[in-house]
C-alpha cells in the first residue's frame, strides 16, 4: 500500500547506479546524506568547542567527553542500525593497523581540534579545518594508489582558493585592528 510506495520513493532517492565503460555499480546516496549531516554536526562541534574555550574548559576535558560519549553512542547506535554487519574484532594484522591508526590519529586530531577551537574563532577554525579534505585526497593518492578524477582536482583547487581568501581577509582584519589600536 502507501508504505510500500514511500519505501520505494525513499529507496529511489537514496540509491543510484553509476555506469562507466568498464563497470556498473550501485551507489548508496544515503552515504552522501550522512556525510553532509556529519559535516553539519562537525561545524556545530567546532562552535561548541569555541564557546567552551571561552569558559576556560580544558582541551583534555573536551577530549575525554568526546571519547566517553563516542563509546556510549556506539553502543546505542548498534541497536538502531541493526542491519549493519555484526561487530567483531579485526582478524588480520593489516586491519588492526588501520584500526589502531584511526584511533590514534583520530584522538590526536580531536585533541588538536579542541585545543585550536578554544583559541581560534569558530568560523575561521571550521574553514581551516576543511583542509582535511585536501589531506584526505593526498593520503589516498600517496598511500592507497587512488587516481583522482578531474572533479576531485577541481574540488581541491576550490578548497585551496577558499582557504587563501579567508586567510587574506583575516590578515587584513588583523592589520586594521592593529592600526586602530596603535593610533588611539
Amino acid at each position: 500500500g502507501n508504505n510500500a510506495n514511500i519505501i520505494k520513493h525513499f529507496s529511489y532517492f537514496t540509491t543510484s547506479t553509476i555506469t562507466t565503460t568498464t563497470t556498473t555499480r550501485e551507489v548508496n546516496n544515503l552515504g552522501y546524506i550522512t556525510a553532509l549531516l556529519g559535516s553539519f554536526f562537525g561545524a556545530c562541534v567546532i562552535t561548541f568547542i569555541r564557546k567552551a574555550g571561552t569558559l576556560s574548559v580544558n582541551a583534555l576535558q573536551l577530549l575525554f567527553s568526546w571519547a566517553t560519549f563516542g563509546i556510549l553512542f556506539s553502543f546505542i547506535f548498534r541497536f538502531v542500525f541493526v542491519n549493519e554487519e555484526p561487530w567483531h574484532l579485526p582478524q588480520s594484522k593489516e586491519a588492526w593497523l588501520y584500526v589502531c591508526g584511526m584511533c590514534s590519529l583520530g584522538t590526536l586530531a580531536h585533541f588538536l581540534l579542541n585545543y585550536a577551537g578554544r583559541i581560534a574563532p569558530a568560523g575561521l577554525g571550521s574553514i581551516v579545518r576543511s583542509s582535511d579534505i585536501l589531506f584526505s585526497y593526498m593520503w589516498e593518492v600517496l598511500f592507497f594508489d587512488q587516481v583522482p578524477v578531474w572533479t576531485t582536482v577541481l574540488g581541491i583547487i576550490f578548497i585551496l582558493i577558499s582557504l587563501g581568501v579567508v586567510t587574506v581577509e583575516k590578515y587584513k582584519k588583523d592589520i586594521e585592528t592593529q592600526f586602530i589600536l596603535t593610533n588611539t
